[in-house]
């Protein structure tokens, strides 16, 4: 077990850093892992947690073996195998440059002129086909897209 214990607060939370693994015990598990990550020994804790050593025993092995199951050292490759790639899940559309508002932060401050927008029967095309392969999320940016025409 590579487990490390990082403590916010009142919480413990228990992380491991070779694969993406973590979880959050009660106080009893708490205590339970930080002994037997310390002893290597389960019945220190339950006499330190003056459980009856019968019952104690069991739900602490089946705790621990829960964990370790966790554990297992499985090749990580990442998120990429299990996102599917074949379709956008979301698409930005750049609408226009045209601004009307004059933000000091922003490239399109105060662009009422600036002639570039998308045209309309294109776009409209554009995201009827990225419905249809299974594209629901799209957002409208700009200049300002609430003055596109």
């Amino acid at each position: 077990m590579n487990l490390k214990r990082v403590k916010i607060k009142d919480l413990s939370i228990y992380i491991d850093p070779d694969v993406p693994f973590y979880f959050v015990p009660n106080k009893k598990g708490d205590t339970l892992l930080k002994d037997y990550l310390k002893t290597k020994d389960i019945f220190y804790s339950i006499k330190k947690l003056n459980l009856p050593i019968s019952k104690a025993a069991i739900s602490s092995e089946q705790f621990l073996n829960y964990i370790k199951s966790k554990l297992e050292k499985k090749e990580y490759t990442g998120r990429f195998n299990k996102i599917d790639y074949s379709y956008p899940k979301e698409v930005w559309i750049h609408l226009t440059n045209k601004c009307n508002l004059n933000c000091s932060h922003c490239l399109f401050s105060n662009h009422i002129n600036n002639s570039y927008e998308l045209d309309y029967y294109f776009l409209k095309q554009k995201v009827r086909e990225l419905n249809n392969l299974g594209t629901n999320v799209f957002i409208f940016t700009g200049g300002e897209p609430l003055i596109y025409k």
